[in-house]
Protein backbone atom coordinates (compact mmCIF):
# COMPACT_ATOMS: atom_id res chain seq x y z
CA UNK A 1 0.00 0.00 0.00
CA UNK A 2 1.79 3.09 -1.07
CA UNK A 3 1.44 6.33 1.22
CA UNK A 4 2.35 9.80 0.01
CA UNK A 5 3.19 12.58 2.75
CA UNK A 6 1.22 10.40 5.39
CA UNK A 7 -2.23 10.60 3.51
CA UNK A 8 -3.92 7.93 2.34
CA UNK A 9 -5.72 7.76 -1.40
CA UNK A 10 -9.44 6.84 -1.15
CA UNK A 11 -8.03 3.52 -2.83
CA UNK A 12 -5.46 3.32 0.13
CA UNK A 13 -8.11 4.06 2.50
CA UNK A 14 -10.74 1.17 1.13
CA UNK A 15 -8.03 -1.45 0.97
CA UNK A 16 -6.60 -0.70 4.20
CA UNK A 17 -10.41 -0.55 5.73
CA UNK A 18 -10.79 -4.48 3.92
CA UNK A 19 -7.45 -5.57 5.28
CA UNK A 20 -8.03 -3.90 8.93
CA UNK A 21 -11.14 -6.29 9.55
CA UNK A 22 -11.07 -9.53 10.57
CA UNK A 23 -10.97 -11.13 7.30
CA UNK A 24 -12.07 -14.76 8.68
CA UNK A 25 -14.30 -15.79 11.32
CA UNK A 26 -14.46 -19.51 12.21
CA UNK A 27 -17.31 -20.23 13.46
CA UNK A 28 -18.40 -23.64 15.75
CA UNK A 29 -22.31 -24.51 14.33
CA UNK A 30 -22.72 -27.66 16.32
CA UNK A 31 -24.40 -25.42 18.73
CA UNK A 32 -26.84 -24.72 16.66
CA UNK A 33 -29.98 -27.38 15.37
CA UNK A 34 -29.96 -26.59 11.85
CA UNK A 35 -27.68 -24.16 9.58
CA UNK A 36 -28.71 -22.30 6.40
CA UNK A 37 -26.70 -20.65 4.17
CA UNK A 38 -28.67 -18.04 2.04
CA UNK A 39 -28.20 -16.81 -1.39
CA UNK A 40 -28.29 -12.82 -2.43
CA UNK A 41 -30.84 -10.96 -0.52
CA UNK A 42 -30.61 -7.62 -2.33
CA UNK A 43 -33.63 -6.19 -0.15
CA UNK A 44 -35.90 -8.24 -0.24
CA UNK A 45 -36.73 -8.80 3.28
CA UNK A 46 -40.18 -10.16 2.37
CA UNK A 47 -39.14 -13.22 0.40
CA UNK A 48 -36.54 -14.07 2.92
CA UNK A 49 -39.40 -13.72 6.18
CA UNK A 50 -41.48 -15.94 3.83
CA UNK A 51 -38.91 -18.53 3.34
CA UNK A 52 -37.96 -18.71 6.76
CA UNK A 53 -41.93 -19.36 7.58
CA UNK A 54 -41.78 -22.21 5.26
CA UNK A 55 -39.03 -24.23 6.47
CA UNK A 56 -40.01 -23.09 10.15
CA UNK A 57 -36.62 -21.61 10.80
CA UNK A 58 -35.95 -21.71 14.59
CA UNK A 59 -35.10 -18.35 15.76
CA UNK A 60 -33.56 -19.54 19.34
CA UNK A 61 -31.88 -22.79 17.73
CA UNK A 62 -30.75 -21.81 14.30
CA UNK A 63 -28.43 -20.32 12.22
CA UNK A 64 -29.21 -18.27 8.97
CA UNK A 65 -25.79 -17.38 6.67
CA UNK A 66 -25.61 -14.69 3.87
CA UNK A 67 -23.06 -15.30 1.38
CA UNK A 68 -23.31 -11.28 0.99
CA UNK A 69 -24.84 -8.57 -0.42
CA UNK A 70 -27.92 -8.02 1.40
CA UNK A 71 -28.88 -4.25 -0.08
CA UNK A 72 -29.32 -3.09 -2.92
CA UNK A 73 -31.76 -3.97 -5.92
CA UNK A 74 -34.60 -4.59 -3.63
CA UNK A 75 -36.68 -2.11 -1.78
CA UNK A 76 -36.54 -3.19 1.92
CA UNK A 77 -32.91 -2.26 2.85
CA UNK A 78 -33.23 -0.95 6.07
CA UNK A 79 -34.75 -3.85 7.05
CA UNK A 80 -32.12 -6.53 5.88
CA UNK A 81 -29.58 -4.24 7.13
CA UNK A 82 -31.29 -4.59 10.73
CA UNK A 83 -30.55 -8.38 10.51
CA UNK A 84 -26.99 -7.16 11.63
CA UNK A 85 -28.53 -6.76 14.99
CA UNK A 86 -30.28 -10.44 14.94
CA UNK A 87 -28.42 -13.24 16.91
CA UNK A 88 -29.30 -15.90 14.57
CA UNK A 89 -27.94 -14.29 11.75
CA UNK A 90 -24.56 -14.03 10.04
CA UNK A 91 -22.87 -12.83 7.06
CA UNK A 92 -19.86 -12.38 4.72
CA UNK A 93 -18.98 -9.14 2.87
CA UNK A 94 -20.39 -8.97 -0.86
CA UNK A 95 -19.42 -6.52 -3.42
CA UNK A 96 -22.92 -4.51 -3.21
CA UNK A 97 -22.09 -4.48 0.97
CA UNK A 98 -18.34 -3.16 0.45
CA UNK A 99 -19.60 -0.44 -1.69
CA UNK A 100 -22.13 1.22 0.36
CA UNK A 101 -19.41 1.06 2.88
CA UNK A 102 -17.25 2.69 0.54
CA UNK A 103 -19.92 5.34 -0.51
CA UNK A 104 -21.18 6.53 3.16
CA UNK A 105 -17.31 6.43 4.61
CA UNK A 106 -15.37 7.90 1.65
CA UNK A 107 -17.72 9.66 -0.19
CA UNK A 108 -17.18 11.87 -3.45
CA UNK A 109 -16.50 9.09 -6.27
CA UNK A 110 -17.36 6.26 -4.04
CA UNK A 111 -20.36 7.13 -3.15
CA UNK A 112 -21.88 8.04 -7.15
CA UNK A 113 -20.53 4.61 -7.81
CA UNK A 114 -22.42 2.77 -5.36
CA UNK A 115 -25.48 5.48 -6.09
CA UNK A 116 -25.56 5.48 -9.93
CA UNK A 117 -24.23 1.99 -10.87
CA UNK A 118 -24.80 -0.48 -9.11
CA UNK A 119 -28.25 -0.18 -7.09
CA UNK A 120 -27.33 2.38 -4.20
CA UNK A 121 -30.27 4.91 -5.43
CA UNK A 122 -32.94 3.50 -2.81
CA UNK A 123 -30.42 5.26 -0.12
CA UNK A 124 -31.28 8.86 -1.40
CA UNK A 125 -35.11 8.39 -1.44
CA UNK A 126 -35.22 7.87 2.41
CA UNK A 127 -35.94 10.31 4.95
CA UNK A 128 -33.20 12.32 6.37
CA UNK A 129 -33.46 10.20 9.82
CA UNK A 130 -33.66 6.78 7.39
CA UNK A 131 -31.05 7.34 6.05
CA UNK A 132 -28.42 8.35 9.51
CA UNK A 133 -30.35 5.37 10.22
CA UNK A 134 -28.83 3.66 7.16
CA UNK A 135 -25.60 4.78 7.72
CA UNK A 136 -25.22 3.31 11.29
CA UNK A 137 -25.76 0.17 9.92
CA UNK A 138 -24.00 0.11 6.87
CA UNK A 139 -20.54 1.43 9.06
CA UNK A 140 -21.39 -2.07 10.83
CA UNK A 141 -19.75 -3.61 8.05
CA UNK A 142 -16.16 -2.99 8.77
CA UNK A 143 -17.04 -5.96 11.68
CA UNK A 144 -17.95 -8.19 8.53
CA UNK A 145 -15.35 -10.95 7.52
CA UNK A 146 -14.71 -11.69 3.98
CA UNK A 147 -14.49 -15.29 4.43
CA UNK A 148 -16.79 -17.79 7.12
CA UNK A 149 -15.41 -21.15 8.04
CA UNK A 150 -18.49 -23.01 9.75
CA UNK A 151 -17.72 -26.20 11.55
CA UNK A 152 -19.89 -29.30 12.08
CA UNK A 153 -19.76 -32.16 13.21
CA UNK A 154 -18.73 -34.06 10.40
CA UNK A 155 -17.75 -31.61 7.32
CA UNK A 156 -16.36 -27.89 6.92
CA UNK A 157 -17.83 -25.15 5.02
CA UNK A 158 -16.11 -22.04 3.80
CA UNK A 159 -18.68 -19.23 2.50
CA UNK A 160 -17.20 -16.15 0.56
CA UNK A 161 -19.24 -14.08 -1.71
CA UNK A 162 -18.16 -14.66 -5.26
CA UNK A 163 -15.15 -17.14 -5.03
CA UNK A 164 -12.47 -18.20 -2.71
CA UNK A 165 -8.76 -17.27 -4.66
CA UNK A 166 -6.92 -20.44 -3.81
CA UNK A 167 -7.68 -24.33 -5.18
CA UNK A 168 -6.96 -25.34 -1.51
CA UNK A 169 -7.67 -23.56 1.88
CA UNK A 170 -6.14 -23.12 5.16
CA UNK A 171 -7.08 -20.25 7.72
CA UNK A 172 -3.64 -19.60 8.08
CA UNK A 173 -3.64 -18.14 4.33
CA UNK A 174 -6.46 -16.08 4.71
CA UNK A 175 -5.15 -13.57 7.31
CA UNK A 176 -2.44 -12.81 4.70
CA UNK A 177 -4.83 -12.40 1.56
CA UNK A 178 -3.81 -8.68 -0.26
CA UNK A 179 -6.40 -6.53 -2.82
CA UNK A 180 -5.85 -9.56 -5.71
CA UNK A 181 -7.20 -12.40 -3.84
CA UNK A 182 -9.82 -9.94 -2.39
CA UNK A 183 -10.85 -8.83 -5.62
CA UNK A 184 -11.50 -12.63 -6.20
CA UNK A 185 -13.28 -12.89 -3.31
CA UNK A 186 -16.07 -10.05 -4.38
CA UNK A 187 -16.01 -10.45 -8.03
CA UNK A 188 -14.62 -13.52 -9.62
CA UNK A 189 -17.19 -15.33 -12.05
CA UNK A 190 -15.01 -16.79 -13.72
CA UNK A 191 -15.39 -20.20 -12.13
CA UNK A 192 -19.21 -20.06 -12.29
CA UNK A 193 -19.35 -19.37 -16.25
CA UNK A 194 -16.54 -22.05 -17.11
CA UNK A 195 -16.07 -25.82 -16.95
CA UNK A 196 -14.08 -25.55 -14.28
CA UNK A 197 -14.59 -28.86 -11.75
CA UNK A 198 -12.47 -28.02 -9.65
CA UNK A 199 -12.61 -29.98 -6.00
CA UNK A 200 -10.77 -27.52 -3.57
CA UNK A 201 -8.78 -28.74 -0.89
CA UNK A 202 -8.84 -27.74 3.01
CA UNK A 203 -12.74 -28.06 3.11
CA UNK A 204 -15.87 -30.48 2.48
CA UNK A 205 -17.69 -27.09 0.70
CA UNK A 206 -17.51 -23.73 -0.56
CA UNK A 207 -20.55 -21.59 -0.75
CA UNK A 208 -20.95 -18.56 -3.52
CA UNK A 209 -23.11 -16.20 -4.64
CA UNK A 210 -22.69 -12.92 -6.61
CA UNK A 211 -23.93 -14.33 -9.80
CA UNK A 212 -27.34 -14.53 -10.68
CA UNK A 213 -28.30 -17.87 -11.92
CA UNK A 214 -32.17 -19.69 -12.88
CA UNK A 215 -31.15 -22.71 -10.53
CA UNK A 216 -28.30 -23.00 -7.53
CA UNK A 217 -25.25 -24.74 -8.97
CA UNK A 218 -23.13 -27.02 -7.70
CA UNK A 219 -19.32 -27.20 -9.21
CA UNK A 220 -16.70 -29.65 -7.75
CA UNK A 221 -17.55 -29.13 -4.38
CA UNK A 222 -18.73 -25.34 -5.07
CA UNK A 223 -21.91 -23.77 -4.34
CA UNK A 224 -23.39 -21.10 -6.30
CA UNK A 225 -26.81 -20.31 -4.81
CA UNK A 226 -27.56 -16.37 -6.09
CA UNK A 227 -30.84 -17.16 -8.33
CA UNK A 228 -31.95 -13.64 -9.15
CA UNK A 229 -34.27 -12.53 -5.74
CA UNK A 230 -34.81 -9.40 -6.71
CA UNK A 231 -35.94 -10.16 -10.36
CA UNK A 232 -37.62 -13.62 -9.83
CA UNK A 233 -38.40 -13.14 -5.97
CA UNK A 234 -36.59 -16.97 -5.79
CA UNK A 235 -34.55 -17.03 -2.80
CA UNK A 236 -32.29 -20.70 -2.38
CA UNK A 237 -31.86 -21.85 0.69
CA UNK A 238 -28.72 -24.58 1.60
CA UNK A 239 -29.31 -26.67 4.65
CA UNK A 240 -26.79 -27.70 6.62
CA UNK A 241 -27.75 -30.29 9.27
CA UNK A 242 -25.50 -31.72 11.79
CA UNK A 243 -26.55 -35.48 11.58
CA UNK A 244 -25.61 -35.62 7.97
CA UNK A 245 -22.77 -35.39 5.56
CA UNK A 246 -23.95 -33.64 2.52
CA UNK A 247 -26.04 -30.52 2.66
CA UNK A 248 -29.04 -30.18 -0.10
CA UNK A 249 -30.73 -26.66 -1.26
CA UNK A 250 -34.28 -25.26 -0.78
CA UNK A 251 -36.57 -24.77 -2.31
CA UNK A 252 -35.23 -26.05 -5.93
CA UNK A 253 -32.93 -28.99 -5.86
CA UNK A 254 -29.07 -28.12 -7.63
CA UNK A 255 -27.80 -28.70 -11.06
CA UNK A 256 -25.27 -31.73 -10.29
CA UNK A 257 -22.01 -31.71 -10.50
CA UNK A 258 -21.47 -32.50 -14.38
CA UNK A 259 -17.92 -33.45 -14.00
CA UNK A 260 -19.51 -37.03 -12.84
CA UNK A 261 -21.24 -37.46 -16.26
CA UNK A 262 -19.62 -38.54 -19.58
CA UNK A 263 -19.42 -35.09 -21.32
CA UNK A 264 -20.96 -34.25 -24.48
CA UNK A 265 -17.81 -35.53 -26.87
CA UNK A 266 -18.02 -39.04 -24.85
CA UNK A 267 -22.01 -38.98 -26.12
CA UNK A 268 -21.13 -37.86 -29.12
CA UNK A 269 -18.29 -40.54 -30.18
CA UNK A 270 -20.86 -43.19 -28.34
CA UNK A 271 -23.74 -42.55 -30.80
CA UNK A 272 -21.29 -42.27 -33.89
CA UNK A 273 -20.01 -45.89 -32.40
CA UNK A 274 -23.68 -46.57 -32.38
CA UNK A 275 -24.30 -45.51 -35.80
CA UNK A 276 -21.30 -47.29 -37.56
CA UNK A 277 -21.92 -50.66 -35.78
CA UNK A 278 -25.78 -50.09 -36.74
CA UNK A 279 -24.81 -49.39 -39.73
CA UNK A 280 -22.86 -52.15 -40.34
CA UNK A 281 -24.75 -54.90 -39.33
CA UNK A 282 -27.86 -53.66 -41.39
CA UNK A 283 -25.43 -54.52 -44.11
CA UNK A 284 -24.47 -57.69 -43.22
CA UNK A 285 -27.93 -58.82 -42.41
Amino acid sequence: MKEKEGVLSKEDKLFKSLKDRSLLQQLDCTQYRQVYIVGDIHGCYSDLRKLLDEINFDYKNDLLVSVGDIIDRGTENIACLKLLNKSWFKMVLGNHDEAAYAGVTLGGSKYLFWQQRIGGSWFERLSKNKQKQAVKLIERFADIPLVLELNFAHHKIVVCHADYPLNYYNSKDVKHFGMRSINKILFNRSRVFSEDYTVIKGANYFVHGHTPLQSPVLKGNRFYLDTGVFNTHNLTLLKVDNTKNKPYTYPMPYIIDKSRFPSMFVWGMLFVLILVVGVFLFDVL
